[in-house]
């Protein structure tokens, strides 16, 4: 790959980056994205993005945020997608920035009006702000979107339980791990549970291992809590 046929050739850098970042070696990977950016025609706008969002993610590996958001703002800008924008408002999420974040699940909206993802990240904002109720709102959006979502039940539990709202927080429990055993936020909401939402919990594991006795798993959860 480094012969003279393929130096100034942008493409086999943006894959050597990906390797590189994969094997840890995110000096090389750096190297390797600066010369796909260097020589990858601009108009290749597909290939520029990722190229963008393969460098955002080195600079996430070595912690350095502020690069990593103007490395996908400048993939969005060649390409705007659902991943630039979710990466993007990820990390807005982490630095506690929810109104950017909340810029950028509402473009991931405007791509796609029936993607889930941009209304369980406004609801998730919401919990953070402590805006239990409109959380709710977009988790309840979501759940028309799509039944079969465990997340949006266990975050939308999180909201129920702030509004110590036991009964609706306790079956939102159930829904998300009938859906998924190892839905693993909310096992941890359900271990983290008081009275009497902690006896109402109990009860209703009971109640699905009865219904379910080919699944030890609401056993074992019983058991734990």
């Amino acid at each position: 790959l480094y012969t003279t046929l393929f130096r100034s050739n942008g493409y086999p850098y943006v894959w050597m980056a990906t390797i590189y970042s994969n094997n840890e070696d995110y000096g090389s990977a750096l190297m390797a994205c600066n010369l796909s950016l260097k020589f990858l025609p601009k108009q290749d706008k597909e290939y520029v993005n990722y190229a963008y969002i393969a460098r955002a993610l080195v600079f996430l590996a070595l912690e350095d945020t502020t690069h990593a958001i103007d490395d996908y703002t400048m993939a969005i800008k060649y390409y705007p997608s659902r991943d630039g924008y979710q990466s993007r408002a990820q990390i807005y999420y982490e630095l506690g920035q929810y109104n950017k974040a909340d810029d950028d699940y509402n473009k991931i909206i405007e791509i796609n009006s029936g993607d889930s993802f941009g209304y369980m990240g406004l609801g998730r904002n919401c919990i953070a702000r402590k805006q239990y109720a409109k959380a709710i709102e977009h988790f309840n959006y979501v759940e028309k979107l799509t039944t079969e979502y465990a997340s949006v039940y266990s975050f939308r539990a999180e909201a129920y339980f702030a509004l110590k709202k036991w009964n609706e927080a306790t079956d939102d429990i159930i829904s998300a791990l009938t859906i998924d055993t190892g839905d693993r936020k909310a096992f941890y909401l359900a271990c983290s549970v008081e009275e009497p939402a902690l006896s109402m919990l109990i009860s209703k594991f009971k109640i699905q291992a009865a219904k379910n006795p080919n699944q030890p798993i609401w056993i074992y959860y019983n058991g734990i809590l």
